[in-house]
């Protein structure tokens, strides 16, 4: 028979690295947000390491009302919010809408970033000049 001290020890070693895993996972987004925000030229990049303002951050850095944040507290709906979101962001660095829809999908979602520092290489995406009238 089990002793009951070994099962506790092991749930308690359990939730640390749930713990640990959940710190690396928040350490790789907000700074990889932080970087996109900061070569998208967008004020208080810093703001990625704050929960909740990152979404406000994120909504900032796709050119969108601040508003679309409030989709990430409708169960269910969140994950097509962020597909929409990243995707915008994507579409700012050039890339096809499908790639930030990609964050839409568990796990797979968690690339989308890392891959959009890496492709960016430092450099700006053009800016948008509207024509001037006359």
């Amino acid at each position: 028979m089990a002793d009951i001290n070994t099962f506790f020890v092991a749930k308690t070693n359990q939730g640390f690295e749930q713990l640990v895993g959940g710190l690396v996972i928040f350490v790789y987004l907000a700074y990889t947000t932080m970087v996109l925000a900061h070569r998208l030229g967008v004020k208080r990049s810093w703001l990625a390491w704050i929960p909740i303002a990152n979404l406000y951050l994120m909504t900032k850095m796709a050119a969108l009302p601040w508003w679309w944040m409030l989709g990430f507290f409708i169960p269910f709906i969140n994950f097509l919010v962020a597909g929409y979101i990243w995707s915008e962001i994507g579409k700012r660095f050039n890339k096809p809408w499908w790639l930030g829809a990609l964050t839409a999908i568990p796990l797979i979602g968690l690339l989308v970033p890392g891959y959009l520092v890496i492709t960016s290489g430092g450099k700006l995406p053009p800016k948008i000049v509207e024509p001037v009238q006359s």
